[in-house]
């Protein structure tokens, strides 16, 4: 019929021909890259990770479940641990890293989270009096170069636990410190501004820390306020007692204070306000040195403000009350 119309088998212009070809590598690039996010990088990180610690560490690294999600740039391990003597030197629950891709184009490396869940610490000084966890710090490098500038939007640590022993003296005194949640905003490595951090910790028995403030690392600098509240006084006894000349016998103390420390090229420069000190039920035995026994129902120390800077000390007490 006149009316039928011949369809068009002319082939596409070479232009567009072209610009389909790209499209299409550029889609086939993409899905690789989502297929070796999801499913080849979790077995290369374990394997390096392993390898590195193995290498710089001689130590063993044990890693449970690896995610690499390549759409966030979000790592996500589970189950770290170095093991040390007896059970674990660290140990981590959950790792979470996330990472900003525009920031390989500006002045630092940002993460946009570094999140530790459920850390586990064991420090312990050997009979000889060394620390076993030097032994995670990697022999240093002189031609590895400065270290590139980090930001990281949020630095965390949730219900993280240190076990603490000394077995330098003849008790061998053990304390556990947990849970300890720790929080840091917007922290740079290389920069005069001061993250903001708070870090709460708790002890088995009731004993509490609590500090917050600011810290940077050029220069190296933190101001902030501390409370130390509930400090069973046989706590500090067990690892203080055999330095001492006198043995703190019980008692407790809580503490509260303001600091402004910095280190730079011109020195080392600490302010230090302690306005409350006070002791409740305090007893010490004066041993040798005093030849009795002393009890204080209550005691408050005031010291009004510490100054060190360089070689030069500035100290004042304001009050001391009993």
């Amino acid at each position: 019929m006149s009316g039928d119309r011949t369809p068009d088998t002319r082939p596409a212009p070479p232009r567009f021909r072209k610009w389909a070809f790209w499209l299409g590598a550029v889609a086939a690039l993409y899905v690789i890259y989502l297929l070796a996010g999801f499913y080849l990088a979790p077995g290369l990180i374990k394997s390096q990770a392993t390898q590195w610690v193995n290498t710089n560490l001689n130590k063993s690294l044990s890693l449970g479940e690896v995610r690499f999600n390549p759409f966030t740039l979000a790592l996500d391990v589970n189950d770290i641990a170095i093991p040390g003597q007896n059970g674990p030197m660290v140990a981590l629950g959950h790792l979470r890293i996330g990472f900003s891709l525009l920031s390989i184009f500006q002045e630092a490396y940002r993460f946009t989270e570094l999140r530790l869940d459920r850390p586990f610490v064991q420090a312990v000084i050997r009979p000889d009096g060394s620390l076993n966890l030097i032994e995670l710090v990697p022999p240093s490098r002189p031609d590895s170069g400065p270290a590139p500038a980090l930001r990281f939007d949020l630095l965390s640590v949730d219900q993280g636990r240190v076990l603490f022993s000394n077995q330098s003296l003849a008790a061998r005194p053990q304390e556990t410190l947990a849970p300890i949640n720790f929080v840091l905003r917007d922290f740079r490595t290389k920069a005069s501004q001061g993250g903001e951090f708070t870090l709460d910790a708790r002890s088995q028995r009731n004993e509490a820390f609590s500090w917050r403030g600011t810290l940077s690392m050029a220069p190296i600098a933190s101001r902030g306020r501390f409370i130390v509240s509930a400090l069973q006084i046989d706590t500090i006894a067990k690892f203080l007692n055999q330095a001492l000349p006198v043995a703190l016998v019980g008692g407790q103390t809580s503490i509260s204070g303001q600091y402004d420390f910095a280190y730079d090229p011109a020195g080392l420069r600490l302010n230090l306000a302690v306005p409350n000190m006070a002791f409740s039920n305090l007893a010490i035995d004066g041993r040798d040195l005093l030849h009795g026994t002393i009890a204080i129902a209550n005691a408050n120390l005031n010291i009004g403000h510490f100054g060190f800077a360089g070689g030069a000390r500035n100290a004042a007490i304001n009050s001391v009350n009993f």
